[in-house]
């Protein structure tokens, strides 16, 4: 990974953020550079996104016509293959994975399902051992508002927190005001058996989907 840039990951990196801050954001972005260089990249997609919303429910009805639903959802684009799940199967990841013959891996947590901790670690293990570039989002767990920081963010406070041993770094997305009530966007990147974390200063572009770096 380059000192200045969060856009190429470790080989294996645990990315936590709270809902709507730019975790999946990020992660885009990190895709993106791997699509760039020709690598072969399969997501598997939180599935709360793939529900039928009310504009394709609407037009069913208008234009009488049945609507599509096909399961296990797979889409592509390119070197990118994106699909969904709803529980954390090691078995159904790892033939994916071989069927895609995939070389980046990202896994979307969801908190609709339990998942177990024991299953990430293996798959962090499996993909390390395959030296597959393994990335995976989960949410901050707190009881406080899910859209607001009052304190600073850390890795312990992660669902899945027993994992983060097993990656190489963990990247949390900051997003809060200062005491000058300036606002401050920045990924604080815990390396692998450091306790403190490097902030490197970002700037979101979430219309666009694009994560840029800001200058210290």
């Amino acid at each position: 990974m380059k000192n200045n840039d969060p856009l190429y990951p470790y080989k294996n990196l645990f990315i936590t953020a709270r809902p709507g801050v730019g975790a999946t954001t990020l992660a885009v972005n990190i895709v993106n550079k791997y699509l760039d260089q020709g690598k072969k990249c399969l997501v598997f997609e939180n599935p709360n996104c793939f529900f039928i919303d009310y504009i394709d429910r609407i037009k069913a009805i208008k234009e009488n016509k049945c609507i599509k639903t096909d399961f296990p959802y797979i889409k592509k684009y390119g070197n990118l293959v994106v699909t969904h799940h709803y529980c954390f199967e090691l078995e159904f990841v790892l033939n994916a994975i071989n069927e895609y013959n995939a070389d980046v891996i990202v896994y979307e947590s969801t908190n609709t399902f339990k998942e177990d901790t024991k299953e990430l670690i293996k798959l962090s293990k499996e993909l390390k051992n395959k030296e597959k570039i393994f990335i995976f989002i989960t949410h901050i767990k707190r009881k406080i508002t899910q859209f607001h920081h009052k304190e600073p963010s850390k890795p312990k406070y992660s669902r899945f927190r027993k994992a983060i041993p097993h990656f190489d770094a963990t990247a949390i997305i900051f997003r809060d005001m200062n005491e000058n009530n300036e606002y401050v966007e920045e990924i604080r990147l815990y390396e692998k058996g450091k306790k403190k974390h490097r902030a490197i200063p970002v700037c979101f572009d979430f219309p666009k989907h694009k994560l840029m770096l800001k200058e210290n």
